[in-house]
């Protein structure tokens, strides 16, 4: 998924935490990925959550590993 993911120019969403080990301990390039380790799952959280980050900070999403909280 990662590579497929920079292939194609993608930041992966995901709430699963071992793409945050694969990106920085593995060294395993990616375009982006964002975390979301949200208190509430729902997902109309995880909507809202995702589009305050995508207006405020879409453009430290690229080749970085950012966690939401």
């Amino acid at each position: 998924m990662l590579k497929q993911a920079q292939k194609e120019n993608r930041v992966i969403v995901t709430n699963d935490k071992d793409f945050g080990e694969l990106t920085v301990r593995h060294e395993l390039n990616a375009e982006g990925v964002l975390i979301l380790r949200l208190k509430i799952e729902t997902p109309e959280n995880k909507k809202n959550i995702l589009g305050q980050i995508l207006d405020k900070h879409s453009e430290k999403l690229a080749q970085n590993l950012v966690i939401a909280r």
